[in-house]
């Protein structure tokens, strides 16, 4: 088989683990054996025997999803199976097997009937069922695709017992966490005092700022929020530094880390970089993610559930209208998870068609092109920037001034909201834009109250997880 391409996939289960190989080209995979699957002794030297000699470009990993949604009754042992397998640095793929045993079954019973073969070995059904796992994957057929480990960093940034270790991304992090994170800031917004005790533990942490796009409110909250716990704070001019002299963004974070930071912050405009990041030196130091392309900005996103919690008491019943490029703003989709899992009634999407999101971010979620149609009735408004530097020359058609008459946030649209809706922007602002100026600074504000709460949100982020890392 001609190496190019080349996946292995496995096919997880609860006393043996099928192996096979495929090729992207061919579209076919084929069987190449079965190792025994108990707690203590998973054959690793055969599997990195497998993954040396065949180089593979993706794992795929196929495991049985609950008819009812439930936990896996071998979860611990899949999640324990994928983190050895990060360590090959190979993007993983975890898919439903949907019944490929049962297709396996079917296919050596034709083959015995056939003569092909003559008895039917249970590793034999195993490493078939592997075929038929990596086959689908590769002709992207019948996949419910569970998560792509080279992708999904809410699984990574938890530690072996489920806790938050870093902080990368509000999707599918439980309510619990959350609720934890906003009372605790909650706390810090009535007085941020530090005990003796707190100040000589974080006195000897050193926090690192390294933010590869612009930022005021958060590098600027981050600073601050740290350097109350009493933390040693080192901001790292980017664009002085050794990336211009060629240095990669992996020897980057791995040189600071290596001076002595315990955790660090990192902003970047690349899809997958702070799980690069985090999977490079997240054993020896805090990730946190501030700012991540369009796809996440989790402290900005706790900050408006907290600003949205003291306004409106519970998350209950709740509309909120996000209106704005939603295509390329990290914030709608962290603020969207964090209501999601905090229970509000409907997430109402307004956008321009060109600005709208590809995929729908959750069931509460609703995608509406009419800016009217989306205030009407809603609780909370949030207007976000225009984000001209993400935007391509061919989807910016709308000039500043057709924008504002379109979708612009005004006195009067906002008598369509309900009588005591509350109005949002995660800044900076471009007033008269997305926002009518005089309205931006109304009494139905809570803007200037979301950068406030952004250094009590950051306190807490920082002093949980360095707890976390430093203290157990």
């Amino acid at each position: 088989m001609n190496k190019e391409g080349v996946v292995i996939a496995f096919d997880f289960g609860l006393k043996r683990i099928g192996c096979a190989v495929g090729q992207k080209l061919t579209g076919t995979a084929s069987p190449i054996g079965t190792i025994k699957n108990n707690k203590k002794d998973v054959d690793w030297n055969k599997i990195n025997l497998w993954l040396d000699e065949w180089q593979p470009q993706a794992i795929i990993v196929g495991v049985t999803q609950q008819a009812d949604g439930s936990a896996s009754p071998i979860e611990n042992e899949i999640k324990k199976f994928i983190r050895n397998l990060r360590e090959k640095k190979i993007p993983i793929h975890v898919i439903d097997e949907e019944n490929s045993s049962i297709e396996a079954k079917r296919i050596i019973k034709a083959k015995r009937q056939a003569g092909v073969i003559k008895k039917q070995k249970k590793e034999i059904i195993d490493s078939i069922s592997a075929a038929i796992i990596a086959e689908r994957w590769l002709n992207k057929s019948k996949v419910n695709v569970m998560y792509n480990d080279s992708m999904d960093e809410s699984k990574l940034q938890l530690n072996e017992k489920d806790e938050l270790c870093h902080l990368l991304t509000l999707k599918n992090l439980d309510k619990t966490a959350i609720e934890k994170m906003l009372d605790q800031a909650q706390k810090y917004i009535s007085s941020n005092i530090i005990s003796d005790e707190e100040k000589d533990f974080f006195q000897n942490l050193t926090i690192a700022n390294l933010f590869f796009e612009p930022s005021t409110r958060t590098r600027g909250s981050f600073e601050i929020a740290a350097k109350y716990l009493g933390c040693n704070v080192i901001n790292i001019d980017v664009e002085n530094s050794s990336k211009k002299k060629g240095e990669t963004l992996l020897d980057s974070v791995k040189t600071i880390q290596s001076l002595g930071a315990s955790a660090l912050i990192v902003r970047h405009g690349e899809k997958g970089s702070l799980k690069l990041i985090t999977e490079e030196i997240g054993e020896h130091c805090v990730v946190i993610n501030a700012g991540e392309a369009n796809i996440s900005h989790p402290t900005q996103g706790l900050l408006d559930l907290l600003t949205i919690r003291q306004e409106k008491k519970s998350f209950e019943n709740l509309v909120v209208t996000i209106i704005g490029d939603l295509s390329h703003s990290r914030v709608a989709q962290s603020t969207a998870q964090g209501l999601t899992t905090m229970g509000v009634k409907e997430i109402r999407l307004v956008s321009p068609t060109q600005f709208s999101l590809d995929e729908n971010i959750s069931p509460v979620c609703r995608s509406i092109n009419n800016v009217d149609e989306g205030i009407i009735n809603a609780d909370v408004v949030m207007a976000l920037r225009i984000q001209h530097e993400r935007i391509n020359a061919t989807e910016e058609e709308y000039t500043t001034q057709n924008y504002f008459e379109e979708f612009g946030l005004t006195h009067k649209r906002m008598k369509l909201a309900s009588p005591d809706a509350i109005i949002m922007h995660p800044g900076p602002m471009n007033r008269n834009v997305e926002i009518e100026s005089s309205l931006a600074d109304s009494p139905k504000s809570v803007i200037l109250k979301q950068v406030a709460n952004g250094v009590a949100v950051r306190m807490t982020v920082i002093d949980q997880l360095l707890k976390i890392r430093f203290k157990s």
